[in-house]
């Protein structure tokens, strides 16, 4: 059984914190492995975007950055997941041909196989998940993913 470390912030602004921390660290780390760094969707996670920004790191040239989730929208929509990242990416110095994004310009299933396609020749040319964060949401809906045995 895969093990679970649940944490609970007291503000947004310390779970903000928090994710730019462990953001940051991540995309820093340079052990020469070729590592995807999955992120969220949703707005939740854009405060730690600006943070990271804020702090003007550059991302280790081994990171790819990969998507947890995605909403079927044109990628300028403001409600595309990839879209609210872009100032972030910019700020990283992260190439567009580093970034594994869900092409939801396509239709559904189109969309759903060149994703899998791309995270496919990811993985089989080295690449492995260093770090993936599901929605941080306060509502906890991914949480319910979960049941409370896996956190035991």
């Amino acid at each position: 059984m895969t093990a679970f470390h649940l944490t609970r912030f007291q503000t947004p602004g310390a779970l903000t914190l928090a994710v730019a921390d462990c953001l940051g660290d991540a995309l820093r780390a340079e052990d020469g492995a070729r590592r995807g760094i999955m992120l969220p969707g949703g707005t939740t996670p854009v405060a730690a975007y600006h943070e990271l920004c804020r702090r003007k790191i550059v991302a280790s040239g081994a990171v790819t950055i990969l998507y947890s989730d995605e909403r079927h929208v044109s990628p300028d929509s403001p409600e595309s997941n990839c879209g609210m990242t872009r100032p972030l990416l910019k700020s990283l110095s992260i190439p567009d041909d580093r970034v594994i994004r869900v092409h939801a310009e396509l239709d559904l299933a189109a969309a759903a196989e060149r994703y899998h396609r791309d995270l496919e020749r990811f993985l089989e040319g080295g690449g492995h998940l260093s770090l993936g964060f599901l929605g941080l949401g306060q509502d906890g809906h991914t949480a319910s993913l979960f049941t409370p045995a896996d956190l035991e």
